[in-house]
């Protein structure tokens, strides 16, 4: 017999969890449109959440809010890269994989705005600058940890840090992502900058 009182948690349950998503929805649009300086609590409550209460339950500041939102866009990217990688396939192939998707992300609509937000508010607001290089390297570590460690037991990476592999991964796919911010020149495909950034990173780390 189903009991009423979980029927009953579990709606409320699923009641604060689409206000959340409504909530990051909602500060999503409004940091990329309007950026971090202009985006207030306060200002979210209608489009929302329905009270001060609700939406500071869910998120005490601003600062919260904001990491909050960077990791629901990362983390789409960190799936999309999890579900793609295959260890199987070997290193190479799952380095490629990486860089590809990775390039991609910055170069799609909300990473070119996101970056944006990032370089335009650091200045002012630093925790900003700080939550998105956390967030941006902690799912991307994640993401692809497991490759490195298996290669590193394999013999096929030298057995340096986790940590200091993927800063000079994400350092080389980053690269030209700055000048996609100001420029309008033609910038590489995708593939051929993965498959460079690949070689310089196997060049540093490989073995044989």
């Amino acid at each position: 017999m189903d009991n009423p009182e979980n029927e009953t948690g579990g709606l409320r349950a699923a009641r604060n969890a689409e206000r959340r998503q409504a909530i990051l929805a909602a500060a999503r649009q409004s940091f990329l449109e309007r950026g971090y300086a202009d985006t207030s609590m306060s200002g979210l409550l209608g489009a929302a959440a329905r009270s001060k209460a609700t939406l500071w339950k869910h998120f005490r500041s601003k600062e919260e809010l904001f990491a909050a939102v960077i990791d629901d866009i990362i983390a789409e990217f960190s799936a999309d890269v999890s579900a793609a990688l295959q260890p199987a396939q070997g290193l190479g192939y799952n380095l490629t994989i990486f860089c590809t998707r990775f390039i991609s992300a910055l170069r799609s609509p909300i990473g070119l705005a996101t970056c944006r937000l990032v370089i335009m508010e650091t200045v002012r607001f630093p925790e900003i600058g700080r939550i998105f290089d956390d967030r941006t390297t902690k799912h991307s570590e994640n993401a692809l940890r497991p490759v490195l460690e298996r290669a590193i037991d394999e013999g096929r990476l030298a057995p340096r840090p986790i940590e200091e592999m993927m800063d000079v991964l994400l350092n080389l796919c980053a690269g030209q992502q700055h000048r996609m911010l100001w420029s309008d020149q033609r910038m590489e495909d995708t593939q051929t900058l993965a498959r460079r950034y690949v070689e310089v990173f196997l060049r540093a780390f490989g073995i044989g």
